[in-house]
């Protein structure tokens, strides 16, 4: 137990330093789609193979060395970080950065009107709650309901982000068109009503399994529906904050807001996927969903007041 809190805690020294880092990089508009698309693609490749690895230490090593090996590589990462990293005199710190190009008294984000802030940040954070609380991050349940072995949870992973991959390099970058036409709602509107039907039909196939296999169904069919809009929406909304956040130079102050709400659904999302999980044991699975629409409802409120 200590292990693991002591990796979650790098973790979040990590984390942090990878949004400062990522704040100081986007300032330069020079460097700016080469250096994030190559941190990107560093990542993701991070994601596929990750997984994976702790699904063969977990199998021949044993369950104990992930945590020792995963707080000693963010140890190692963190000194990395601390070591490298510019300091706050840095010439090309967020502080300076905003002063060049921002007045002292400007509101956050003043060219976004105050009542549609909020709704960006709202969808980011709702979309946030949705990815960390089902879909892709359910892999306990979608492993009970396949059969799969619990070591095998690291190779599901890794494929989850090999979709993500393929999707960033080839699907993004095509549908760049669409985001000058203005089409790219009407595809995420379309993904995600794809996705609904889909979900019904994954139920379906699971009690007639005669029909087609389930599992193929939920791998080949299902996953890279899901990624796919999720990463259009995703992509949509990022770019949209950022570039709006870009006008008055406070990008570094939107980003460290947007983070620190995500953590705290982050937090949140996983007590609520274990409540949501035993109460649909239940009959009464219309209290979940009840709870589900009030819970979303105060995220938002919330999110409203913090940021109006």
């Amino acid at each position: 137990m200590f292990l693991i809190c002591f990796s979650r805690l790098l973790v979040g020294f990590y984390k942090q330093t990878y949004t400062l880092t990522t704040t100081i990089l986007t300032s330069n508009t020079d460097s700016r789609s080469k250096v994030i698309g190559q941190i990107s693609a560093i990542l993701t490749t991070g994601w596929i193979l990750g997984p994976s690895v702790g699904s063969w230490i977990s199998g021949h090593g044993g369950k104990m060395y992930i945590p020792a090996i995963s707080s000693t590589m963010m140890f190692f990462n963190y000194v990395i970080c601390k070591l490298f990293f510019p300091s706050s005199s840095s010439p090309s710190s967020p502080s300076k950065l905003s002063k060049k190009s921002s007045p002292k008294k400007s509101k956050l984000i003043s060219p976004i009107p105050l009542p549609i802030l909020p709704s960006f940040l709202s969808l980011l954070l709702l979309r946030f709650l949705t990815s960390t609380t089902y879909t892709l991050n359910l892999k306990s349940y979608h492993l009970n309901k396949y059969n799969i072995p619990l070591t095998s949870m690291g190779y599901y992973s890794s494929y989850t982000s090999v979709l993500s991959l393929v999707t960033n390099l080839w699907v993004l970058p095509k549908s760049g068109g669409f985001i000058e036409r203005g089409y790219r709602r009407i595809a995420i509107a379309t993904f995600c009503l794809l996705l609904i039907f889909l979900s019904v039909l994954s139920e379906f196939l699971t009690l007639r399994p005669s029909i087609f296999s389930a599992f193929s169904y939920h791998i080949f069919v299902y996953l890279p529906v899901y990624t796919i809009s999720y990463s259009l929406a995703s992509s949509t909304l990022k770019t949209e904050l950022n570039w709006r956040s870009k006008c008055e130079g406070r990008v570094g102050e939107v980003m460290g807001s947007l983070d620190f709400c995500m953590n705290g659904v982050g937090v949140f999302s996983p007590v609520w996927r274990a409540k949501m999980l035993r109460d649909l044991g239940r009959e009464e699975r219309g209290e979940v969903y009840n709870e589900l629409v009030e819970v979303i409802d105060e995220i938002i409120f919330k999110v409203k007041i913090f940021f109006a």
